[in-house]
């Protein structure tokens, strides 16, 4: 399965972590059957308890992925990077995932 991770940065502001998990909701509503979306967050204050969140509290994801600030990261099945957004913009990742996938939606 793919994977897009959508990454709030080290000191995420509630709003923006707001924002972030809306989108994740709407873009698993979509793409939920082929692509895997995680919310990274900096720490379990971020996080949801019922929630799929990566909590990163070290902050290695952000490091490895040279994730300081807000972004989104699509891993393809084999592993390489398909997208790079910066900020996270929906309809980016949206279109992009458009090119690659019917939407749930859709079928």
């Amino acid at each position: 399965r793919a994977t897009l991770l959508l990454f709030t940065g080290l000191a995420p502001r509630e709003d923006d972590v707001s924002r972030l998990r809306e989108m994740a909701s709407r873009l698993t509503a979509g793409f939920g059957r082929v692509v895997d979306v995680r919310l990274v967050v900096p720490s379990l204050a971020h996080a949801l308890a019922d929630s799929r969140d990566l909590v990163d509290e070290e902050g290695h994801l952000e490091e490895a992925f040279g994730a300081r600030g807000e972004c989104a990261y699509f891993v393809r099945p084999d592993l390489y990077l398909g997208l790079r957004c910066q900020p996270a913009r929906e309809s980016t990742i949206a279109d992009y995932l458009h090119h690659w996938f019917v939407p749930e939606a859709a079928t």
